[in-house]
């Protein structure tokens, strides 16, 4: 109703102007010439269209607006701007070809306008007037002449008249000479050269013309020129009462007559083009511009049109977007065409079917997730009371060093109460200080130098007492290779080192009770001797005695030498700190190994900017010798033997680690963890106290030592060293 209403408006605007516009031309048509109706019909045209056109755009920018048709504010941003450019477009080149198309129109009408060329068409007027002009008044002037020239006698003569008019027309250049008496033909000569044989007489009008005394001028057309002619009456004298006539006449040929004629005929247009220049210019400009408001309202309503179906669809796929945000999938939107937009639309609705079949997919597999998530919960819950139950602690961490899973047995070694949440950082758990500080640092460091597999061994102090622990951290790699997290096994040797150190006792004492009965044996055997001589009373008894005390100083010597080196693991000195850098220790042992001489070769592979160290020079050395010496031993079949210093600095974990690798044979891996027993050794001369007493030196420092193979051969020996 309301389109139907507004379309009614308008036609009744557009027939109110119309009258109004006849009205005018009406009341002035009088007044008016056709030209100047025609020009105000085109003005009313203009004035019409500016006006429809200024209410279409103003309706379709305002109304929406005006009437809140439901279009977002987005929409009417968006309508107005696409109205604007749209108009901008039309409208811009629309005046700029109705600036240049007048411009070229008022300077061809001026040039039409040039002074020079008014003066060449009105001199090529007045060539043409003075040209008929003057062959009339020849033709007058020769036919006057005649009329004088001719006597009586000789239009008394029929003989001689022809040839006397012949000369004539010969001499004065006539086309032709005709003569009459009392409206007769009495001579008629032509030039028989051109076309105007066949033409009649003088008419009898003209006859009667003449005997009143009146001459005559005709000008008549013909197909091959003009033909100009001019009578008069012949003054033979009074007294005569018969009347001659003379008309003479010349021939204008076409070509002359032609251009004479398109002359006259451009001259008379020009004048008029002249009279009307400016309205012609008006004429022009109006045709022009009513083309251009023809052209900006085709545009302006396609652009509106095209706007407001593209807003429309617009709409529908926001509405629809909008209804998907909130969860809704069960509708549709009506697509509008087969053009992009309606491809779009179709897209949309097949976007939702497959967001419709997802939903629905993805109901049932959160339904599925959801079962297997209990039941993979009811495992972690089973699988967490099965480490809870186990005698070791058992930590699992992902990549970043955040806790994935902790056992109650590491808690209560870390003497951590409660549970911890996953995620935590475990770093953060722990204390700088004692076991956990020696952990903490464990852990950063293989975090920022992973390594396949850590051990050490570290004590607790618990509520149950100090707690020696063997602690493994293992890198997790998935099935791709790619590093997944740490897991990090604590596993209580307290009792384990006390069987240990039990049986290292025991056998110690087993080793030096069996070490002291051998001495004492030739010592009984010499007592024996000297007791028999004594006996005897053997005059060598001074020789015996001599005799037999030396192997006996010799054995007991060897006793002797035995108690101080057990004396001297047993009762190590405490160490003597000072800031010294182990590698000035690692080159001042070197450097006396080569001076003794030897085929090893020491390759020196240290780290850079190493700091200072809290450690006691001489038992470091000590130890580095003692290591340093195995090694050389154990390649004592290689002729060209290499030994590998490297050290690697932890400032993360503020460790130094030193690791000192030969490529010797090698260490059984069923004795390997025995070297470190007091009197434990398998060279045939050694008593057994040599890696004793420098694990004892590494220990007493808070150090760590440990033996691996070394690849390709030999053996490693790592010393782990705190930075203070």
């Amino acid at each position: 109703m309301k389109k139907v209403r507004t379309r009614t408006t308008v036609a009744i605007g557009l027939i109110i102007i119309f009258l109004l516009g006849y009205m005018v031309v009406d009341t002035m048509g009088p007044k008016l010439s056709e030209f100047s109706i025609l020009l105000n019909i085109l003005g009313m045209v203009n004035v019409v269209l500016i006006v429809i056109l200024v209410f279409m755009i103003l309706r379709g920018v305002i109304k929406p607006y005006l009437e809140g048709r439901g279009f977002p504010s987005l929409n009417l941003s968006l309508r107005t701007k696409m109205v604007s450019l749209t108009f901008l477009l039309v409208v811009v080149p629309a005046t700029v070809i109705v600036g240049m198309g007048t411009v070229i129109i008022y300077n061809i009408l001026d040039n039409w306008h040039n002074p020079e060329l008014v003066t060449v068409m009105k001199s090529a007027g007045e060539i043409v007037s003075r040209y008929e002009t003057t062959v009339a008044k020849e033709t007058a002037h020769y036919a006057r002449v005649l009329g004088e020239e001719v006597t009586l006698d000789l239009l008394n003569s029929p003989k001689n008249l022809p040839h006397f008019l012949k000369l004539r027309l010969e001499r004065y250049g006539l086309s032709s000479i005709e003569l009459y008496r009392n409206g007769q033909m009495i001579a008629m000569i032509r030039d028989e050269k051109l076309p105007i044989q066949s033409l009649a007489p003088a008419s009898a009008n003209w006859m009667k013309q003449l005997q009143k005394g009146e001459p005559f001028h005709d000008v008549l057309s013909l197909p091959t020129g003009s033909y100009v002619r001019f009578g008069s009456l012949m003054p033979l004298g009074e007294g005569i009462e018969d009347r001659y006539m003379v008309v003479t006449g010349r021939f204008i040929v076409r070509n002359l007559a032609n251009q004479l004629d398109q002359l006259t005929t451009a001259a008379q247009r020009y004048q008029e083009t002249q009279r009307s220049i400016q309205s012609l210019k008006t004429f022009n400009v109006s045709s022009l511009l009513l083309i251009a408001i023809i052209a900006v309202f085709s545009g302006t309503w396609a652009g509106l049109k095209f706007t407001d179906d593209f807003l429309k669809a617009f709409n529908l796929l926001l509405n629809g977007t909008e209804r998907v945000s909130r969860g809704e999938l069960d509708f549709g939107i009506e697509v509008r065409g087969k053009d992009e937009m309606g491809r779009l639309m179709q897209s949309f609705n097949e976007m939702i079917d497959q967001l419709r079949t997802h939903e629905q997919e993805l109901r049932l597999r959160a339904i599925e997730l959801e079962s297997v998530n209990q039941f993979l919960e009811s495992k972690k819950h089973y699988f967490e009371a099965v480490l809870d139950a186990l005698p070791v602690g058992v930590i699992s961490l992902n990549s970043f060093g955040n806790i994935f899973s902790m056992n109650r047995f590491s808690r209560e070694m870390l003497g951590i109460r409660g549970r911890v949440e996953e995620g935590t950082r475990f770093t953060a758990l722990l204390p700088d200080e004692g076991g956990a500080g020696q952990l903490k640092q464990l852990v950063a460091q293989v975090t920022l130098d992973p390594e396949p597999s850590v051990r050490q061994s570290i004590a607790f102090d618990t509520r149950e007492g100090i707690r020696t622990t063997d602690v493994t951290l293992t890198m997790l790699r998935d099935q791709m290779g790619e590093e997944i997290g740490f897991l990090i096994i604590v596993e209580d040797i307290t009792q384990l080192e006390q069987a240990q150190k039990t049986l290292a006792w025991k056998e110690a004492v087993r080793r030096i009770v069996h070490e002291l009965k051998n001495p004492l044996t030739p010592i009984k055997l010499a007592t024996e001797r000297i007791q028999f001589a004594a006996r005897k009373g053997s005059n060598r008894l001074q020789e015996v005695v001599l005799d037999s005390i030396e192997p006996m100083l010799e054995e007991i010597s060897a006793m002797q030498s035995l108690i101080e080196n057990f004396s001297r693991y047993a009762k190590m000195p405490p160490p003597k700190l000072e800031d010294v850098s182990v590698h000035d220790l690692l080159d001042e042992t070197i450097n006396l190994l080569e001076k003794a001489g030897g085929r090893v070769t020491f390759r020196r592979m240290y780290a850079e900017q190493l700091p200072l160290q809290k450690l006691d020079r001489a038992l470091m050395k000590s130890a580095f010798l003692n290591i340093f010496r195995n090694a050389i031993a154990a390649m004592e079949a290689d002729s060209d033997g290499t030994i590998t210093i490297k050290t690697i600095y932890f400032a993360a974990g503020h460790r130094v680690q030193v690791e000192i690798s030969d490529t010797g044979k090698g260490i059984d891996p069923l004795i390997r963890e025995k070297i470190f027993i007091p009197y434990f050794s398998t060279k045939a001369k050694g008593d057994g106290l040599g890696l004793a007493i420098v694990q004892n030196i590494i220990t007493a420092q808070n150090g760590h030592i440990s033996v691996k193979d070394n690849y390709p051969r030999g053996s490693t020996f790592v010393i782990d060293l705190p930075v203070v």
